[in-house]
């Protein structure tokens, strides 16, 4: 959450949030992007609720800094992965990161970072695909928040 103070208001836009519960993402088909899957828990939410995905209940469209780190592991080992940010279903690309994750035994870590206009009603959500269909990727431990970038 970030808060501005000034001669005319207190701005409080934002959310902090993290995986309480992780769980397996399948990723079917290769090189497509699925819903990251597990059970979040929000410490802090100002202006935005999960329904889901996390949505943007302003009252006036902001722009705001998405931030992802996670740690992903995967029961396909030489599998590249990604993660990117979905705003209103559609791909953000500047989101996009991977990792080539060489085996299964360990975690391994990735996180993206993009600034987007949001209007009341516009969502985000974080998904991820693997380059070998079937292969499912767990995110053992994610945080993610939403800080307003311009105010």
């Amino acid at each position: 959450m970030t808060v501005h103070r000034s001669s005319q208001a207190i701005i409080k836009d934002g959310v902090y949030a993290y995986l309480s519960t992780p769980a397996e993402t399948t990723c079917t088909l290769a090189d497509t992007y699925y819903f990251l899957e597990g059970t979040f828990t929000n410490e802090v939410l100002e202006q935005w609720e999960i329904t889901p995905p996390l949505t943007y209940i302003g009252a006036a469209p902001r722009y705001f800094k998405i931030t992802v780190n996670a740690s992903i592991t995967t029961d396909t080992a030489n599998n590249l992965i990604h993660i990117a940010l979905y705003k209103n279903g559609a791909l953000q690309g500047n989101s996009q990161m991977g990792i080539f994750i060489k085996n299964t035994t360990e975690e391994y870590t990735v996180g993206t970072v993009d600034v987007l206009e949001f209007n009341p009603g516009d969502n985000v959500e974080i998904r991820a695909m693997a380059s070998q269909a079937g292969s499912k990727i767990t995110a053992e431990h994610l945080t993610t928040s939403a800080e307003l970038f311009f105010y």
